[in-house]
């Protein structure tokens, strides 16, 4: 363990204000791909679980565009990528290039936050992340993430793969570019098509429906009237 919690990333660091990461990485209808969000940091903590190990959670909550205001984006920094089962199979080398990269997306966030948590070179704890970035603005533009197998089966209706948001890029708040009326209906309705082509061509629903239940009750849906009733809010699984 070293000294300074960031010492081993700090050559891909710095102080810069926005990031663009590659790749993507997990609910029922996501937020278009390529589309841009103004978000409000909800929730930053600590997690540990058996298969991924301990990383920082954050839960995002979209104020903006107005279609999808109150959605939350779920994002994991693997900044202990050492730790956990799943990423022991990694090399080293992979474990420094995922540490890295996720420090690199935390000080980011912290640097359109105020920069606080790069001022002190102690690991951050629970406190310090919430105080450091709670309730903090800025940009964020979403890719999206389709998985078709669970557990190495392929999942035989559409309707039920794994669909959700992760965080392609960050920036500060004033980056955000609003969509027109005209663009956030055409983006709902294109969706809504989406979902409803899926459930007519899928299998019985009767078969399906427990596994979407289940999949809706981990979801936290904003209030009808925050998004015209057209979407439930998913999580998201940052990639790396």
């Amino acid at each position: 363990m070293t000294t300074n919690f960031w010492d081993d990333g700090k050559e891909v660091i710095g102080r810069t204000e926005e990031i663009e990461i590659e790749g993507g990485g997990g609910g029922l209808m996501p937020i278009p791909e390529g589309t841009q969000v103004r978000i409000g940091i909800a929730e930053a903590k600590w997690e540990t679980n058996e298969r991924e190990g301990t990383f920082i959670s954050l839960k995002h909550q979209v104020t903006a565009p107005a279609c999808y205001k109150g959605r939350y984006i779920f994002q994991k920094l693997h900044v202990n990528p050492v730790e956990g089962t799943a990423n022991r199979a990694l090399t080293d080398d992979e474990r420094a290039k995922k540490r890295s990269k996720a420090l690199k997306m935390l000080a980011v966030i912290d640097t359109n936050a105020g920069g606080k948590l790069l001022s002190s070179p102690e690991k951050p704890t629970d406190v310090k992340l919430q105080s450091c970035l709670v309730g903090k603005t800025m940009m964020m533009k979403l890719g999206v993430f389709v998985f078709d197998t669970k557990d190495g089966q392929k999942i035989q209706n559409p309707i039920d793969y794994f669909r959700g948001n992760w965080v392609q890029k960050v920036a500060p708040k004033d980056r955000f570019v609003e969509m027109t009326k005209e663009e956030q209906e055409a983006a709902v309705a294109k969706s809504q098509a989406e979902y409803n082509e899926m459930l007519a061509a899928g299998p019985s629903q009767r078969e399906a429906a427990p596994q979407r239940q289940q999949q809706q009750q981990r979801q936290q849906a904003p209030s009808p009237a925050a998004t015209g009733g057209a979407f439930d809010a998913l999580d998201d699984d940052i990639p790396f």
